[in-house]
């Protein structure tokens, strides 16, 4: 089900949120030839990490024979081992020590991969690890507790721990078509509980605007009786409280997706996986204007037939996708945009479902009517515009830049787009609708913004042809202060037009961005994706 076992540190990662923490980020960068050497790569970072910071300690009670008495003196102890004929005493006291449990999990892990088929340098590593694990004594991996309190104090053991609970489960691997096969590395019940974290831990990670969360659902009882009735427990649900939608996921991590029953030969949805998602959409609390929708998703397998199918049952929505595992993990962002369609407003991705606010970047070489085009904008739908060219020369006019309006072009987005990239931000975190017009916008803005961001920004770069910059020249001159006037337009020269446009639009074609190409006449608008 995962080949690229690179996958299973984005999916730890999401799941215990430590996507961008220092320590294990250089982990995504590295090959692995199979899932033992990543995950033990993983545990060697994040204990690395932890020494750094300082092993957790705890108060454990030690019994020691002392001559002087310290702590609680333990009569009955004293008096059955006859320690008052050597004048001594047992006594019981609290010691802040290292030897903690959850380091005690960490040692034993560590001891048990020295003796496993890894490399010579991750062996190496284990051992100069091992070293500041002296006074930490081993567990028995067969009666190891794995109900460990978090608090404050610990939090940062829970990734290491679950890498250790991954790890003494064991890994077996076996080479299939000259490919190292991830056979079993987790029981059924432990891989569906880290699937189900990871995609919670996406959407919360990547998707601010939603609230993603897992609760119980009551049943719906008539009569107030639900005794022996089981917990409906979900995995991950996404609510959006603008627009009133909720989505109830239901992650499955099965060997066959598909359920077929002999003598049937036709293959179907399993239908206990159905009931419940059915039940889970009809007995969530609604309000009168609340629109309920339920998602089964499942992880990948090799089987030929993959669920994709939406279906509408008693007035829900009801669906049953597929979330392939087995490729880059880019991908696998991307192909959450195969999740039910239809259920909202935008339908292009399940984040643009929940959405009704938008950015708008225009941009584009001067005097392609980038300002003209947002002030029609702003009339057709009321979207407040920013003007990068008004933000630029109230930062130097305000002395906090020693760039000038002549500065090169390349300095001057250098210094307003970080500020502008984070005006963005803020407008889409605060539900804002937002016009952004100017030459200071990048190229490859898109890497500035996770995925979440990216699907409410559009962009737009308006290019003259040269053909049109020829025949048009004069009217170019003549309409160029209709929004705005401007001051001193002497550089604005035919070649200097046709220069500027001939560069945005091999730039466009150069990072595969849209843009709008003015030819025969100028006509140019953005409608909202959402019409």
């Amino acid at each position: 089900m995962i080949r690229r076992v690179q996958n299973i540190y984005y999916m730890l990662a999401y799941a215990f949120r430590v996507l961008h923490e220092k320590g294990y980020r250089d982990v995504a960068s590295e090959e692995f030839e199979n899932g033992l050497e990543l995950l033990a790569a993983i545990l060697c970072r994040g204990v690395s990490t932890q020494i750094k910071r300082g092993l957790t300690r705890q108060y454990l009670t030690q019994e020691e024979t002392l001559s002087v008495p310290r702590g609680k003196i333990e009569i009955n102890a004293s008096i059955r081992t006859l320690t008052n004929r050597k004048k001594q005493l047992v006594c019981a006291c609290d010691e802040f020590s290292v030897d903690a449990y959850p380091n005690r999990i960490i040692k034993t892990t560590l001891s048990v991969l020295l003796r496993s088929n890894l490399s010579r340098p991750r062996k190496k590593e284990l051992r100069r690890l091992l070293a500041f694990f002296d006074g930490v004594t081993p567990l028995d991996i067969h009666t190891i507790n794995w109900n460990i309190p978090y608090d404050r104090n610990n939090q940062t053991y829970r990734m290491i721990l679950a890498v250790c609970q991954m790890l003494l489960k064991g890994i077996l691997q076996t080479e299939s078509a000259g490919a190292v096969r991830m056979m079993e590395y987790l029981d059924d019940q432990s891989m569906a509980k880290l699937y189900e974290r990871f995609i919670l831990g996406y959407y919360r990670r990547e998707h601010p605007a939603l609230k993603a969360y897992a609760p119980q659902i009551k049943w719906a009882v008539t009569d107030g009786y639900a005794a022996q009735l089981p917990a409906m427990q979900t995995d991950i649900v996404l609510s959006s409280r603008e627009t009133g939608k909720t989505l109830i996921i239901d992650a499955k991590y099965y060997a066959h997706n598909m359920q077929m029953k002999v003598p049937y030969t036709a293959r179907t949805v399993h239908s206990n996986n159905l009931y419940q998602i059915f039940a889970y959409v009809k007995n969530w609390p609604a309000a009168p204007d609340e629109s309920v929708a339920g998602l089964l998703l499942y992880a990948g397998t090799d089987d030929e037939i993959q669920p994709d199918n939406d279906y509408q049952i008693s007035g829900n929505t009801i669906s049953v996708k597929t979330l392939d595992l087995d490729c880059d993990f880019t991908d696998i962002a991307k192909s959450w945009t195969r999740l039910p369609q239809g259920l909202h407003r935008r339908a292009n991705a399940p984040w643009r479902m929940w959405y009704n606010d938008m950015i708008i970047l225009i941009a584009g070489a001067s005097h392609t009517g980038k300002t003209l085009l947002a002030q029609r904008l702003l009339e057709k739908y009321g979207y407040p515009y920013l003007s990068i060219d008004h933000l630029k020369m109230g930062l130097i006019r305000s002395g906090y830049t020693s760039l000038t309006p002549e500065s090169r072009d390349r300095e001057l987005t250098d210094y307003l787009w970080p500020v502008v990239r984070e005006i963005i931000k803020t407008a889409i975190e605060n539900r804002q609708n937002l016009i952004v017009e100017g030459c200071y916008i990048p190229f490859d803005w898109a890497r500035d913004f996770g995925e979440a961001y990216r699907f409410q920004i559009q962009y737009r770069c308006l290019v003259m042809s040269e053909a049109y910059i020829r025949a048009h020249y004069s009217d170019i001159k003549k309409y160029a202060s209709t929004v705005e006037h401007r001051v001193n337009d002497e550089d604005c020269t035919l070649e200097s037009l046709l220069q500027d446009n001939a560069e945005v639009l091999e730039q466009c074609r150069e990072y595969g961005v849209e843009y709008t190409l003015i030819d025969e006449t100028y006509q140019v608008d953005i409608g909202r994706s959402a019409e």
